[in-house]
């Protein structure tokens, strides 16, 4: 069974839009978890871009008609930084501090 992954580096504006795209779901998903801290917002956008960049290079989902920008298909990207920035903020958020009482 022979497997290949093949991948390509975004270049600078590849990069930008992916960065661009981070931020703006960072600003969603922040808004729906009710993040304060401004390095949450920095670790989602980071974790965004790469949602942004794996579902768009690594998986290669295909919709028609969607749009590229600077060679990255925008709808695609947009899903997979959606997704996987939902994801990690659901997985490490903090919860509030729980009393035990006796």
């Amino acid at each position: 069974m022979n497997v290949n992954i093949n991948f390509t580096l975004p270049d600078l504006p590849q990069l930008i839009v992916y960065l661009v795209l981070g931020i703006l779901v960072a600003v969603l998903v922040g808004g729906l978890a009710q993040m304060r801290s401004g390095l949450g917002y920095l670790i989602t956008v980071l974790v965004a871009a790469l949602g942004a960049w794996f579902f768009a290079n690594i998986l290669r989902l295909e919709i028609l008609g969607s749009p590229n920008l600077a060679g990255v298909p925008l709808v695609e990207a947009f899903i997979g930084a959606l997704i996987v920035s939902l994801v990690a903020v659901m997985a490490f958020r903090r919860r509030g501090r729980v009393v035990l009482q006796s």
